[in-house]
């Protein structure tokens, strides 16, 4: 039985923040070369987020203005139940 909470919105949004000062440090060191891959892992249900699917459906348009075709995101859902699996899928779409 699961025990804990789940905020996936809010750590897929930490993760493209993080890839977005990535490209601001490599910009600096004139190294834009890289692509980056962005895994998104789950086992729950998204039960604690702050964030809304509008938050992060937004910042999925920013990471494409800014990295195109440069970062690519995948989405894996362990064990999930179908509320969560419908979730994970609408996410998907964003990114």
């Amino acid at each position: 039985e699961p025990k804990g909470k789940t905020a996936l919105r809010d750590a897929v949004i930490i993760g493209i923040v993080r890839m977005l000062k990535v490209k601001q440090i490599l910009i600096k060191i004139g190294s834009l070369k890289h692509k980056f891959i962005h895994i998104v892992l789950t086992d729950g249900d998204d039960t604690a987020s702050q964030n809304s699917k509008d938050d992060l459906k937004g910042l999925f348009t920013t990471i494409g203005d800014e990295l195109g075709d440069l970062c690519k995101t995948y989405f894996i859902g362990v064990g999930l139940e179908y509320k969560a699996k419908k979730e994970l899928e609408e996410i998907a779409r964003f990114g």
